[in-house]
């Protein structure tokens, strides 16, 4: 047992360091807990900061801090006891190493949690994927079939000279071909969702006046090099038309797509005239879940998406990371 020399009202005294020891023990266990949740706490909370080696360099900081505190602490419970520095010196350097261990094993806590959650989103994308394309197979007819029926259209609209109802059907025509040939893949070309957002938005002005369907459409003319997940923009420019424009009600719509050097903004406003359709909740929310989750799946942890919707106004903006 180990007895140190204190002072106590002018008259020196033995302590024995020992019975300090259940209270010291137990204030290191709170450092300890408190270091582990915290510095988990933010490795897995914090979005803000990306990339991890920053993470980990305040994960350092942290535990740095926790050192640094019981630091004080003992020599706050040195001086008190006036024991010998050699002791406390010893007693220090083991519970360094168990400071260590803890921060350690809240880093291991950590990578693999997220690497848990990373393949089960990886499990998860893949049957989806397959459910997807389960879905399409059942889905699909024979685009052959499709495109001479539209061919043949064109060709009779062309023959009674309705110019409108012709241009109508090349759009149609052109939309299809993109979404059964050209879409099935990961990523396109940033100007090919662009000309395929152009024939949409003629597509939707035809059952409107011009008046009744003000669209003002704002893209990079040059944006070579830049892909993006093809459909990912055509539910919010289909919503602005179903529930933004109204028969002889003048509306107006705003889409502008603009490029940066590493981003894809996205935005669109349009008026809000939901409270008319009796089916608002179940399509439109329904819709709007779809395009999360597949920003959640193709874009993660590179996307942001906010939505305002008041004053008789809905507006969308969509950032994009990455080329």
């Amino acid at each position: 047992m180990h007895y140190d020399n204190v002072t106590v009202n002018g008259k020196e005294q033995f302590v024995t360091t020992t019975e300090f020891l259940p209270a010291l023990s137990f204030a290191v266990n709170v450092f300890l807990l408190l270091l582990f949740y915290l510095n988990f706490a933010f490795l897995y909370f914090v979005s803000f900061i990306k990339k991890i080696a920053h993470k980990l360099f305040v994960s350092f900081l942290i535990a740095g801090l926790f050192f640094v505190l019981d630091y004080l602490f003992a020599e706050y419970i040195l001086d008190y006891l006036s024991c010998e520095a050699h002791y406390w010196d010893y007693l220090q350097r083991k519970v360094w190493l168990l400071f260590a261990f803890v921060w350690a094993a809240s880093l291991t806590y950590y990578f693999f949690k997220e690497w848990y959650q990373n393949e089960m989103l990886r499990k998860q994308m893949e049957a989806d994927q397959l459910a997807t394309e389960l879905n399409f197979l059942k889905s699909q007819i024979n685009p052959h079939f499709l495109f001479n029926t539209l061919n043949n259209l064109f060709s009779m609209a062309q023959e009674k000279q309705n110019d409108e109802l012709a241009n109508g059907i090349s759009k149609l025509s052109g939309m299809m071909r993109y979404m059964i040939y050209e879409s099935n893949v990961s990523k396109v070309p940033l100007e090919k969702e662009i000309e395929y957002l152009k024939s949409v938005i003629g597509l939707n002005k035809l059952r409107y006046t011009d008046n009744e369907a003000n669209v003002h459409f704002r893209y990079p003319e040059n944006c070579k090099g830049f892909l993006v997940a093809p459909m990912l923009f055509i539910p919010f420019v289909e919503n602005a038309f179903k529930y933004g424009v109204l028969i002889n009600e003048s509306s107006g719509i705003k889409i502008n797509i603009e490029i940066s050097e590493l981003e894809i903004l996205f935005t669109c406003e349009n008026m809000d005239y939901s409270f008319v359709t009796k089916m608002k909740d179940s399509i439109k929310g329904i819709g709007l879940e779809n395009v999360k989750r597949r920003l959640e799946l193709l874009y993660p942890n590179r996307h942001s998406i906010e939505i305002e919707n008041g004053n008789k106004k809905y507006s969308v903006v969509l950032k994009l990371s990455g080329k």
